[in-house]
Order: structure tokens, then C-alpha cells, then sequence
């Protein structure tokens, strides 16, 4: 009887560092695509970080630049965002209540990062967890909070 729990314990082991490996080449592989078309473009990046294994963000810091890759179905969709253009970013978390940290209304929505530009008509809207597309979180809140406040701090140099 101890044999077949030790198997089985050895197998939910080896299940879940499978799971980590893998979520960790997935994020490696993006944040490599993402600097090599930056490279391309003729930008260098000091931070890139990636998430849920179909997102990557980087700034390069110089050119006050921030490179997104978001992988959806296997195609790749790359965007430049100028930070001489942005007012202002902040962290959002949308409840199913709406969009108000100050509310707190059924479970977490979405979590996102908004570039508001210098022209008001215009915003970004980086989408760092969606409850529908993947129900569990992990660390996105942090990651929003860790990126909209380098996004600020490059604005503020800039």
C-alpha cells in the first residue's frame, strides 16, 4: 500500500514540475521573440517579462519605448508604443461590478494595464488577465502594478 502512494505522490510531482517547465520555455520563447524583433526594429530592451504564456512586454529605456507581443492561435501581434506620447498609465482591475478599485463587486473580471496619451482621445489598454480566458490568477496583479509603475517612472524621465 506505501508503493502505491509513494507512485502516485512521485507522479503529482512530476505533473506539476511538468506544468512549470513548461509555462517557464513558453514565457522564455516569447520574451526571446519579442526581443529579437525589437533588435530588428532597432531598439534594445532592459526588461521584458511575460505572462500566461501569449503575452510579452519590454522598455527600452533610451528610445522610451515599450514592445508588446501578444500570441493568440499561433499568430503573432507586435505593437511599439512611443511613452513620449503617454500621459499617464495606470493598473486596473475591472470586478463584475465595472471598473472601480474603490468597489469590490463579485469576482475579479480582468486585469489590465491603460496608457492614457497626452491627445485624451486615444488609450492603450494592455490586457494582463481575463477570468474567461484563464479563471485561475496568479501573480497578474503584481505584474500590472510592477509595469505601470516602470511605464510612470519612464514617462516622468522622459
Amino acid at each position: 500500500m506505501l508503493y502505491i502512494i509513494n507512485i502516485l505522490l512521485a507522479l503529482v510531482v512530476l505533473a506539476l514540475g511538468y506544468q512549470v517547465i513548461s509555462k517557464m520555455v513558453k514565457g522564455n520563447r516569447l520574451r526571446n521573440k519579442l526581443i529579437k524583433w525589437t533588435t530588428e526594429q532597432g531598439f534594445l530592451l532592459s526588461a521584458v517579462e511575460s505572462w500566461r504564456g501569449k503575452s510579452s512586454i519590454g522598455l527600452d529605456p533610451k528610445n522610451n519605448i515599450i514592445a508588446l507581443l501578444n500570441e493568440d492561435k499561433g499568430k503573432a501581434k507586435f505593437d511599439l508604443i512611443d511613452l513620449e506620447e503617454i500621459r499617464v498609465c495606470r493598473a486596473i482591475k475591472v470586478y463584475n461590478g465595472g471598473a472601480d478599485e474603490e468597489s469590490i463587486e463579485g469576482p475579479l473580471r480582468k486585469i489590465m494595464i491603460e496608457l492614457h496619451y497626452l491627445d485624451e482621445t486615444r488609450q492603450h489598454t494592455i490586457e494582463v488577465y481575463d477570468m474567461k480566458k484563464q479563471p485561475k490568477l496568479s501573480n497578474e496583479w503584481s505584474l500590472a502594478q510592477q509595469w505601470t509603475e516602470r511605464i510612470n517612472r519612464s514617462i516622468l524621465i522622459g
